[in-house]
């Protein structure tokens, strides 16, 4: 099975940093965890990037904008595109949050 490649806008960086610090905060192993089950997850949808599902809110303009959960950490969630050769991660964002307002800013 191929991978693709990876992209990642800049944004992602910020999202992970972000939610690594607020898992710290209370559990530093924990957070420690999350960041490598990002990397793990980012791997994986590489490989199989059809183990997401389309994210529909209708007002963003990002067509087949898809979304899977971290690894081990269903309530953050990775949305990404994708075509034949790549993957670009979009965002990582704690599903608890108001991911339409979010997204619309893309």
């Amino acid at each position: 099975m191929m991978s693709r490649t990876i992209a990642i806008y800049p944004q992602v960086e910020k999202d992970v940093q972000g939610i690594y610090r607020y898992i710290a905060a209370n559990d530093r192993d924990r957070a420690i965890t999350f960041f490598d089950a990002v990397r793990e997850t980012f791997a994986d949808l590489a490989r199989m990037p059809g183990l997401g599902q389309v994210y529909e809110s209708g007002e963003n303009d990002l067509v087949n904008l898809h979304r899977w959960f971290v690894k081990g950490f269903k309530t953050y969630l990775i949305f990404y595109l994708f075509d034949d050769v790549s993957i670009t991660i979009v965002r990582v964002i704690d599903g608890r949050r108001d991911l339409t307002e979010i997204l619309n800013e893309l």
